[in-house]
């Protein structure tokens, strides 16, 4: 008999009648009307029924509806939770500094993408980011990086401000780099719309995404009309452009997650949420990888090098850490590897209790982790209000693209 599936979930977008649909387990996505979410809510109450033949299809294909009984989607469920607390691999996020100019730092390289290997193993992943500013670049330390990010299949990833633009330029490849990210805030924010709408829009011409992450916590009137501003000019050409823009301060200060600027809405999200916004993006623009982050999910390990200073400072994924050269960085891990600082925590007693949580495969709340266990319906509740407060920056980034990702009922 056909039912609505134990993950189903549907979260209201703020200010509008249209809907989220998602699928936790499928990693389904779609936006649609309330009158269809009434109708999915009563199907199978009554005799009564307001979906069509083909809508039912269609919703048993994105796995809204199923046959298989609550029991069995529970056992998938936590099935796929134990191949996972069994498989999930460390994360390395490895980062230099390059803000200040810096020279005579090859080995240095070398060292630390081996000692993130060795964190890593043979199945971990090395995020490698660069911290990006107005400093000039010194080629043979860059060379280095690109060349060892490559031996070391590491994802590189530049983290610059509206400064640093001109500094990357002169790497600014797809063959280098696949993504970036722009950061800026009220202090390093130019006015100057048409400059940095087309520095970014640079990226896409060398075929590099970039996502802009903005603080806009104590901006003043002109530098917020000139958010929408330069996001309007970048998607004239490319549609795709994402945003994340960030407010500690009127998240806590108002319940709406959007403020006017002339005659338009400008959607935020809280520092606290952006891992959320990620996880619906991933859903919607990378259906077929696998997007599960489950409520174990333990943070990557961090290694972060100021190259001017030869200062790396190392944090566990358990928030232990040191400060110091690399050699003290070196020596504090080889000692701690293969004790419980490094190695990831184990979910298997919590894995039958947590399934029946449908959010748990994609939280990573670690509700239960580290002796910390909250109610499984409160804890879902504040991950579904988490939901609703990222929603309508998700349909900002999403309105202008095509296809799966503008939801197949908008």
């Amino acid at each position: 008999m056909v039912h609505r599936a134990f993950h189903l979930s549907h979260v209201q977008i703020p200010q509008s009648d249209l809907y989220l649909l998602l699928q936790t387990m499928r990693g389904a996505v779609d936006i649609v009307p309330r009158e269809f979410v009434e109708e999915l809510e009563r199907f199978g109450s009554s005799a009564a029924n307001g979906l069509s033949d083909a809508e039912i299809d269609a919703l048993k294909r994105r796995g809204y509806l199923t046959d298989v009984p609550a029991e069995q989607e529970l056992e998938q469920a936590s099935t796929i939770l134990n191949v996972l607390s069994r498989n999930l691999q460390p994360s390395i996020e490895l980062t230099f500094d390059l803000s200040v100019t810096s020279n005579d730092s090859s080995h240095m390289v070398d060292k630390l993408f081996s000692l993130a290997k060795s964190i890593a193993g043979d199945q971990g992943a090395i995020n490698t980011y660069l911290e990006i500013s107005s400093a000039p670049i010194d080629e043979q330390v860059m060379t280095r990086i690109l060349d060892q990010a490559r031996l070391y299949r590491s994802v590189l990833v530049p983290r610059l401000t509206i400064s640093g633009f001109e500094s990357l330029t002169p790497w600014l490849r797809s063959e280098n780099f696949r993504q970036a990210l722009l950061i800026s805030d009220r202090a390093g924010f130019s006015l100057a719309v048409e400059s940095v709408a087309d520095n970014i829009s640079n990226f896409y011409k060398q075929q590099i995404h970039l996502l802009w992450k903005c603080d806009i916590d104590d901006m003043d009137p002109e530098q917020l009309a000139a958010v929408p501003a330069i996001v309007r000019r970048v998607r004239e050409k490319y549609s795709f452009f994402s945003t994340q823009f960030i407010s500690g301060q009127m998240a806590h200060e108002t319940s709406e997650n959007f403020i006017p600027i002339d005659g338009t809405f400008l959607p935020f999200i809280s520092p606290a949420n952006e891992f959320v916004l990620n996880t619906l993006t991933n859903l919607v623009l990378a259906p077929k990888r696998i997007n599960y982050h489950p409520f174990f999910a333990s943070e990557p390990h961090k290694l972060d090098c100021e190259l001017h200073s030869k200062c790396v400072r190392y944090k566990s994924p358990s928030g232990a850490g040191v400060i110091g050269s690399l050699d003290e960085i070196l020596a504090y891990v080889e000692g701690a590897m293969g004790t419980q600082e490094i190695k990831a925590d184990s979910a298997t007693p919590l894995i039958q209790e947590r399934a029946a949580c449908k959010y748990s495969l994609i939280c990573g709340c670690r509700n239960g982790m580290d002796g910390i266990s909250n109610d499984q319906k409160e804890c879902a509740a504040v991950y579904e209000q988490r939901l609703r407060q990222v929603l309508p920056l998700l349909v900002f980034n999403l309105q202008q693209r095509k296809g799966r990702a503008a939801g197949s009922h908008e």
